[in-house]
């Protein structure tokens, strides 16, 4: 059965309070998704793929303040080095690819492999054979002496989660749009609820990428890229939502993230129809569209180091702009001997026309 305009949402929160969704809210941003997707005509198991290792590694850590560089996870994954943040993602996606049940005892599994080598004994102390047996306190990073935000109470975990099952499992014919906002709806919920003291983010993220391979809902596999160029309203979003009860402000957000990663990746899709690009390339292009109108080389260097391990700003030309510059992807202003940090750059609008009628038409 097709969702109405308020979406039959059977979800609770600790206090026996239900959440509600207006989708005539979305209805506008949902029709430009569906459009962007027939332009992208991506969505396939085998670009699921490609996202996932290892870009939206690094997106999910990174949410996490997890800056490490493409090129050092792909050597982490190549070596099988024990870095079980890397690690335990890498196994995970695996694992969410060839599991499709998801259920109490298929999450807690996902749940062991995304959370191996991470606990504190102290946590490991109090878990129960699924979920946490004691109390847990979320704090504000911007404000560390405020009382931190108790999260449900562990007696009503096994009642919450259940809940989440049953919404997950329920039938509904759904469009692929229609499904990204469920499993938004699940991503918020499991942090909403969290069931473990440690790595709830990250298992909600992986849970909802899982609900979107399950039903084929391959080409939003990206979502967690948007978050992390605005990841304070992510945070805010979360509690607002928490308090408030109404999923349109967490699942609102997630739209618009999501809408600006499917614009770019129109633009890399593009520009892969002329050009040959690797995944750092492809991470590169993202970042100059995402910067809007500010490129100069300072400029790319100080977006840059928000999102990556620190590098020099000679070592990024050379290694990062370099490859582009030598493809003609990235064309190069007017050069200054006394400022050469502050020479301006391109993207070839050539390359990227479909994207430039899309931006102006935004």
């Amino acid at each position: 059965m097709k969702w109405g305009l308020i979406m039959p949402i059977v979800l609770k929160n600790e206090n026996n309070r239900s959440f509600h969704y207006d989708r005539n809210k979305g209805i506008a941003i949902e029709k430009e998704l569906d459009k962007l997707l027939e332009i992208l005509n991506n969505n396939t198991l085998s670009y699921a793929k490609s996202a996932m290792f290892s870009s939206e590694i690094k997106a999910n850590n990174l949410i996490e303040d997890l800056k490490d560089d493409l090129s050092y996870i792909e050597e982490v994954i190549k070596d099988k080095q024990f870095e079980p943040r890397i690690m335990n993602l890498y196994h995970g996606y695996k694992y969410i690819l060839k599991h499709q049940d998801i259920d109490k005892e298929s999450l807690k599994e996902l749940y062991g492999i995304l959370s191996a080598n991470l606990l504190e004994q102290h946590d490991l102390d109090n878990m129960g054979p699924y979920y946490r047996n004691s109390d847990v306190f979320v704090f504000d990073s911007k404000v560390m002496t405020k009382e931190g935000d108790k999260r449900a109470d562990p007696k009503k975990l096994d009642y919450l989660m259940n809940m989440l099952f049953e919404y997950i499992n329920s039938s509904e014919d759904l469009s692929i749009t229609e499904h990204y906002i469920k499993s938004q709806i699940i991503h918020f919920y499991l942090v909403n609820v969290h069931p473990y003291f440690d790595v709830n983010g990250r298992t909600s993220r992986t849970l909802a990428m899982w609900y979107l391979l399950n039903n084929c809902a391959y080409s939003y596999i990206i979502f967690n890229r948007g978050i992390n160029f605005n990841k304070t309203k992510y945070y805010d979003v979360i509690k607002t939502t928490r308090y408030f009860l109404n999923l349109n402000n967490f699942v609102d957000y997630m739209l618009t993230n999501v809408k600006d990663e499917l614009i770019k990746e129109i633009a890399i899709k593009d520009i892969k129809q002329e050009k040959a690009l690797s995944i750092y390339d492809i991470q590169t292009i993202n970042y100059l569209l995402s910067m809007k109108n500010h490129l100069t080389i300072k400029d790319f260097y100080l977006f840059y180091k928000r999102f990556n391990e620190r590098l020099p700003m000679n070592q990024i030309r050379e290694e990062i702009l370099e490859p582009l510059i030598a493809k003609e992807i990235i064309i190069m202003g007017d050069y200054s001997k006394t400022n050469p940090e502050n020479q301006k750059f391109s993207i070839n609008s050539e390359l990227i026309s479909t994207y430039l009628q899309l931006k102006r038409n935004d």
